[in-house]
């Protein structure tokens, strides 16, 4: 099934997976669609190579076409995957909040923000997350992208999660930065779009600060 091995990955972990399905199945029980789903899971929990690679790769690897692989991907997290209830919300909010930022710094004119999530489990968790993060009774709107590898929010969205996260006093350092960092390209903008607009009259300010000055001295 898969062409290139990782070098990294841990055959005791890989089989400790898989023997971990074969108990809780049996043989007799699964399907190949059950099987190749296991081996993908075991492949990717013993891998840091081939967990952190995108979609694409995996696919590649494993010499199977992409629709392929997302099918495999969506059956395993759903069999396979963590317990929803075991995960944190508010490490995954965190931490989609701290990608989408950074995502706006990139793109600050962009209505929207795509934050691109390969693995399907943890996108599902993601969505879970946000949706259900309410701030001032309203729930932050997430779409999944037609791509089915994305999450969509809106721009205006990202300040309703900083001011949820701003008064529960749960901003980290490095999300702090990560804000910090945004909150700096709107200062710019915003500086830019007044010196465009009163060009005229903040020269004339300017250059009568230096008459000013040079009268002084």
């Amino acid at each position: 099934m898969i062409k290139n091995l990782p070098p990294d990955i841990s055959v005791e972990i890989f089989g400790e997976r898989m023997l971990s399905v074969l108990k809780s199945h049996g043989f007799g029980v699964l399907g190949k669609a059950d099987l190749e789903a296991a081996l993908l899971h075991a492949t990717i929990r013993s891998s840091k190579l081939f967990e952190t690679a995108d979609s694409f790769r995996h696919a590649e690897m494993l010499r199977i076409t992409d629709q392929k692989y997302r099918t495999l991907s969506r059956r395993a997290g759903m069999w396979l995957g963590e317990n929803l209830d075991e995960i944190s919300d508010d490490g995954l909010f965190s931490e989609s909040l701290s990608k989408a930022i950074k995502l706006f710094v990139q793109s600050p004119d962009e209505k929207e923000v795509r934050v691109v999530i390969h693995d399907e489990l943890q996108r599902r968790n993601v969505q879970r997350a946000l949706e259900r993060a309410a701030i001032s009774g309203f729930s932050i709107a997430v779409e999944i992208s037609l791509t089915g590898r994305s999450l969509v929010l809106r721009s205006s969205d990202l300040d309703r999660m900083i001011a949820r996260l701003s008064s529960e006093r749960r901003i980290e350092s490095g999300l702090k930065q990560v804000i910090q960092g945004k909150q700096g390209v709107e200062r710019r903008r915003a500086a830019l779009a007044f010196l465009k607009k009163n060009s005229g009259k903040v020269f004339e300010g300017v250059i009568a600060a230096l008459v000013e000055t040079a009268m002084r001295i």
